[in-house]
């Protein structure tokens, strides 16, 4: 049976919701899965992702995010096969001293520098970054990956890109179920297109902006538009929950507020209930928003710099823009005038464990 070693010291981000998905998707298909955590065991993240699979694998909780620790653990395991969901923190270590640990492994790196700030100490690290993720894809048993998203070339500099995948553990069917209920609960009259923005609400996702975009577009259309916006807001954001709602009063929009954090088959429910769903980040990561809005059929905005429009271009339901209140605007009133995408199915689970298990999954 092979043996197959995951690994995550940290607990924030999507970092968790991988491994949990990794596991589930080893155990599923009979192989031999055990978790190499960071002390994370109360985290909320863990919790919720990580602690239901205790009884299906083994999991360990100390490692620091060394790479000798981590060698010595495939060792000790075993292993066939060690999978680094968040690979980016062991890039440097292995371009210089390479792999010595037991079988392959796999790494996938989250978060590509090239869209990133052009301030020189930012420009400079991401240089680096580039220059140990080309090395570290000649070590021996070293297998790299980029996480990437909806529209996203095959492959990265020389390297297979992975697609951030659609998570829910109920079927479209029962999540469109699901979606009609929650605009009946919360009053989301079918006479208007409903604008959502959806997840862990920080400074960087530009929610005022696009509230300012959605007052614009109102004055610009006869169609009536409403703003649905779920999940926590974090502590960075410059806005607050007051200032949202006098924006939505005196531009006479429909405005519907999910105030807590939110499971992806919660959040999966409010998206599939938007007529259109906006991201307007000011950061290059993966946009799991949009891959939500592709699977469930929801035609999507997507705001940003070049590097971000590009990423999106000729998917069809998308319509990309820079990032200010005028495009956004004319972007919101295209959508709403378009017929919406079919759903798809192919960000599923599985073909994201596969493409990191190299092939283990048959």
């Amino acid at each position: 049976m092979t043996r197959i070693v995951i690994a995550e010291p940290g607990s924030g981000g999507h970092r968790l919701v991988y491994v949990r998905i990794l596991a589930e998707e080893a155990v599923s298909a009979g192989l031999d899965a055990a978790l190499c955590l960071g002390n994370v065991e109360r985290e909320p993240e863990y919790l919720r992702h990580v602690r239901p699979l205790s009884g299906a694998v083994h999991v360990r909780h100390s490692w620091s995010g060394s790479l000798p620790e981590l060698e010595d653990h495939s060792s000790q395991q075993e292993a066939d096969l060690t999978v680094v969901p968040h690979g980016d923190v062991l890039l440097r270590e292995l371009a210089i001293r390479g792999w010595r640990g037991r079988g392959e492994l796999s790494l996938l790196i989250m978060r590509d520098p090239r869209g990133e700030s052009f301030r020189p100490s930012r420009w400079i690290k991401g240089r680096v970054k580039l220059s140990a993720a080309a090395l570290v894809s000649t070590r021996r048993n070293v297998h790299l990956s980029w996480l990437g998203q909806a529209g996203d070339a095959p492959t990265r500099l020389g390297q297979p890109v992975v697609v951030d995948p659609y998570i829910a553990s109920v079927t479209r069917r029962e999540t469109q179920e699901m979606a009609d209920k929650f605009r009946t609960q919360h009053g989301m009259h079918d006479s208007h297109l409903w604008v959502g923005a959806v997840g862990s609400l920080s400074h960087r996702k530009n929610i005022p902006l696009i509230l300012k975009a959605m007052r614009q577009a109102r004055s610009r259309t006869d169609l009536p538009i409403g703003f649905i916006l779920a999940g926590p807001r974090l502590k960075d954001c410059d806005w607050s929950e007051l200032d949202l709602c006098r924006t939505a009063a005196k531009a006479k929009l429909e405005y519907r507020r999910v105030d807590r954090v939110m499971t992806n088959d919660e959040l999966n429910t409010v998206v599939s209930a938007s007529g259109v769903i906006v991201t307007a980040y000011s950061v290059h990561y993966p946009n799991s928003t949009l891959i939500k809005a592709r699977s469930l059929g929801v035609r999507a905005v997507v705001a940003g710099d070049t590097f971000t429009r590009d990423r999106v271009k000729g998917l069809n339901g998308v319509f990309s823009c820079r990032l200010d209140v005028d495009s956004i605007a004319e972007a919101i009133i295209r959508a709403a005038h378009s017929a919406c995408p079919q759903p798809s199915e192919e960000y599923d689970s599985r073909a994201f464990a596969s493409r990191l298990f190299l092939g283990a999954l048959r």
